[in-house]
């Protein structure tokens, strides 16, 4: 976590309140970077006032309202939650109350929010829903002691949705961190030591020390993975618990994390995905110093406007791709931008129209004689991570350059 410049705050504060429109809204500029996909002006309006209220921003009240009488009859949570938040933000409590009771009709038993519409980047699937529970939980907190249940469960949702580090897109990841820490911040204190035990089949294996005051990560991986573990045993139950020290009474929740590591070398395609990919090589049995295209095909499977889109190849090694024929593919537009990162190179999109078909190519150069296999590759909604086109890996067979004295030979 890095500090951010007091300045740059100043500026983009400073910018926004620049671009209200006199009407309860702000202007939009037509070039936006979500050429499809975008999202509809109440709800970049409503993200935008909820974020300057969160700020401090007491003085538009020409927006807010504008945005509560929007969301008394609006059945989209997401909508419904950011207006909430921003009522409770300019002190008008018992309005905000009244739209942060509706959120609780829409919490599901798990503790999730659902029915939203659409995010302010066209979030779907997991993504959206952890970022419409995270904006409820924002609001409810306002009123913790009345939405005690409602925080408590939504909260308990929240942290099974955390995955390598993160809860979905990064946009669900930050709204999941704020609701978090808000939620942390209104917690009661418990004074007192103890320790953290890790126990296996019912014996200890290891433990922690812990306090109210401890700032670090409790982490047990290296005991974890110097358990002996057995084949032979179809299941292991793996339990944490609290040992308090001097008679402490009270308990304390502790929120924890369990991460399983493993490989799947061609998983396969979900079907939910909203894009698909199919690849080709142009020649499978390559020379050293050959050059070899690669065809790549992305499709909007689904007859409506996708936002953000992603597709990811994996080269096998022994091929290096041409960067130049990856900035021509830029200059064209055929893509938004790419990167590469160690053997897969990432194409971007700012969005795709109704069934849309991507169709391009780019070059890959034989470099290391050998026989590779790539990873597999994938294509997916950059806001929903979660559900993935997968491609079966691409691989290659390159042979050695011929010497220049078996050339004469």
């Amino acid at each position: 976590v890095f500090a951010v410049d007091p300045q740059l705050l100043s500026r983009v504060n400073s910018w926004l309140i620049s671009r209200r429109d006199g009407s309860g809204g702000f202007l939009r500029n037509p070039k936006s970077l979500d050429t499809f996909g975008a999202a509809s002006p109440n709800i970049t309006n409503a993200y935008i006032i909820w974020s300057l209220t969160f700020a401090g921003h007491k003085e538009l009240l020409e927006e807010v309202e504008a945005l509560r009488a929007l969301a008394t009859d609006s059945s989209d949570t997401y909508f419904t939650g950011l207006v909430a938040g921003s009522l409770y933000n300019v002190q008008r409590t018992a309005e905000g109350q009244a739209l942060a009771s509706k959120l609780v009709k829409k919490q599901q038993k798990d503790g999730s929010v659902s029915e939203s519409v659409r995010s302010v980047t066209g979030s779907e699937g997991d993504s959206l829903v952890i970022e419409t529970t995270s904006i409820a939980i924002l609001a409810w907190i306002n009123d913790h002691k009345l939405f005690a249940e409602n925080i408590e469960l939504a909260i308990n949702w929240l942290a099974t949705r955390c995955k390598d580090g993160r809860f979905g897109s990064t946009q669900a990841t930050v709204l999941a961190l704020k609701a978090i820490i808000q939620y942390d911040l209104h917690r009661p204190v418990i004074s007192g030591r103890g320790a953290v035990v890790l126990s296996v089949q019912g014996n200890k294996v290891a433990s922690m020390p812990v306090a109210s005051d401890t700032k670090t990560v409790v982490n047990f991986v290296d005991a974890l993975k110097d358990f002996q573990w057995s084949n032979s045993v179809e299941s292991y139950k793996v339990e944490l618990s609290m040992e308090w020290e001097h008679n402490v009474t009270g308990s304390l929740q502790i929120p924890y994390s369990f991460a399983l590591s493993y490989f799947d070398p061609q998983p396969a395609p979900q079907k939910a995905c909203a894009v698909s990919l199919v690849l080709k090589l142009s020649e499978r049995e390559l020379v050293e110093g050959d050059g070899v295209g690669v065809s790549v095909e992305v499709t909007n499977t689904q007859a409506k406007e996708q936002s953000m889109v992603v597709a990811i190849v994996g080269l096998p090694g022994g091929l290096e791709p041409r960067v130049e024929k990856l900035q021509e593919l830029v200059a064209a537009h055929t893509i938004a931008y790419f990167e590469i990162q160690g053997r897969e190179v990432i194409f971007y999109w700012r969005g795709m129209d109704k069934n849309q078909q991507i169709l391009f190519s780019f070059d890959a150069m034989a470099k290391v004689p050998g026989t590779f296999q790539g990873p597999a590759s994938r294509a997916y909604l950059y806001y929903t991570d979660e559900l993935k086109w997968w491609h079966e890996p691409l691989s290659v067979s390159i042979k050695p350059k011929p010497s220049v004295s078996s050339l004469i030979a």
